[in-house]
């Protein structure tokens, strides 16, 4: 069974596992699917008049070389701007005019086609996609190959029968960590992916602000009892049911007494088994549906909010958490301590961002107290209480970095004080020797 990392960072629905020993750090955070159709908005950069900017081109073709027309191109600036897009033409050429920098591009296929997207030159995930180098010239000729993949469909209904819209079917490969990506089910509660050929969980998450409950494929109530699902073919009737569960209620509070809005309050058992997270309204006031059993429950704030993470009954350490049993509908109000930033970024040793490093803050005793991931920008930010720490950044795995500690070695020791602004902890990640002969 695989098992996630502690802290997890989440989408609307967000689900991730932890784990209770070092290294700790958020899960990948589950990611929309492309776009399937419709109208394409595209955004402007958002800019200085006078910055330069170049020209981004290059062509797409599918895996037998053919040019594919009406993919959608689209530049993420890793440090500033919006993201920009342009459909490929009858040649398969697309050009995009951007701010000067550093960039990465994601291809989205044609919609109701069976080709899968991709990040450039050729992977799955944003954290593994090649820094692009605008920084003073153009850059073209990217050749960028879609693959082709299988259609998975099916719908989403409660006990009744009666469909379920808005519900989220995400799915994640058995053969690598947890990288969820999720497609919404539309008025009828249908919905369709295209993937890869391969071996993956899927899991069901309904809507939020009703008592329906997670699902995983096929009639699993956890990962546990979940199938793996083959795919080596089109699929259809890939369906679940949505049973009703318990409410879990409350308020989510700074010490100050004020409501602590987008927090995610996150809820799964000790040993994981399928975590899911709501967020809390401008009140502070949240809602989760969950089913029978013993829970922990965790709070994580945006950094702008100027509180800690922290899990109900205990503090940052999850080893420290109250289980809460669950047989009934809950009302479970948390207060979060204020903190301060530890901000910084995250450099290869060739200067480029190393986006996905998890970089966890430990006290001195080596408890984990917190952890946050870094971005496309390279730049990460978590909140601190007072205390003296040591943090250690953690490469995405897949990559060559190595781990490391701020300041080198066994890591110099950082001291936030209450009276102090924020501190600041920045890394340069080497990469692993290559054997020699190799």
């Amino acid at each position: 069974m695989r098992v996630g990392l502690v802290v997890a960072a989440v989408v609307t629905i967000l689900l991730a596992a932890i784990n209770l020993t070092p290294p700790t750090a958020p899960t990948p955070q589950p990611t929309q699917a492309p776009l399937t159709g419709g109208t394409v908005a595209v955004a402007q950069p958002l800019a200085a008049a006078e910055s330069p900017r170049f020209t981004l081109s290059g062509v797409v073709r599918g895996e037998d070389g053919h040019a594919i027309a009406g993919a959608l191109a689209c530049d993420h600036p890793a440090f500033s701007g919006a993201i920009t897009c342009a459909r490929s033409q009858s040649d398969g050429a697309f050009a995009l005019r951007v701010i000067a920098g550093l960039h990465k591009l994601e291809v989205v296929p044609p919609a109701g086609s069976s080709l899968v997207a991709s990040w450039f030159p050729n992977t799955d995930r944003s954290r593994y996609a090649k820094y692009l180098d605008l920084r003073t010239a153009d850059l073209g000729n990217l050749a960028v190959q879609l693959s082709n993949g299988y259609r998975v469909s099916g719908q989403t209904v409660d006990l009744a029968g009666a469909p379920v819209a808005d519900a989220q079917a995400c799915y994640s490969p058995t053969q690598t960590d947890i990288d969820w990506t999720c497609v919404r089910t539309d008025a009828d509660g249908k919905y369709s992916a295209v993937v890869v050929g391969g071996d993956y969980l899927i899991f069901f998450v309904p809507p939020g602000g009703s008592r329906l409950i997670t699902r995983w494929w096929r009639f699993g109530a956890d990962e546990l009892s979940g199938d793996v699902l083959r795919v080596r073919e089109d699929l259809e009737g890939i369906d679940v049911t949505f049973p009703a569960g318990n409410l879990i209620v409350g308020k989510v509070l700074a010490a100050s007494g004020k409501p602590v809005e987008h927090a995610l309050v996150c809820i799964d058992t000790r040993f994981p088994t399928g975590r899911i997270c709501r967020p809390t309204n401008k009140q502070g006031d949240y809602q989760i549906a969950i089913r029978r059993g013993s829970f922990l429950i965790q709070f994580i704030a945006s950094s702008s909010e100027g509180v800690v993470n922290g899990w109900y009954g205990g503090g940052s350490d999850p080893s420290s958490a109250r289980e809460v049993f669950v047989g009934g509908d809950l009302k479970l109000d948390a207060s979060l301590r204020s903190g301060r930033l530890l901000w910084g970024s995250v450099h290869g040793a060739d200067g480029l961002p190393v986006q996905g490093t998890y970089v966890n803050a430990y006290d001195l005793a080596g408890n984990f107290v917190a952890g946050g991931s870094a971005g496309m920008s390279g730049d990460y930010g978590i909140m601190l209480p007072p205390g003296r720490y040591r943090v250690q950044a953690y490469p995405p795995m897949g990559t060559s970095y190595v781990a490391g500690y701020a300041g080198g070695g066994d890591g110099r020791v950082i001291e936030i004080k209450v009276k102090d602004k924020d501190a600041v902890a920045d890394f340069v990640l080497d990469r692993a020797p290559v054997p020699g002969g190799n």
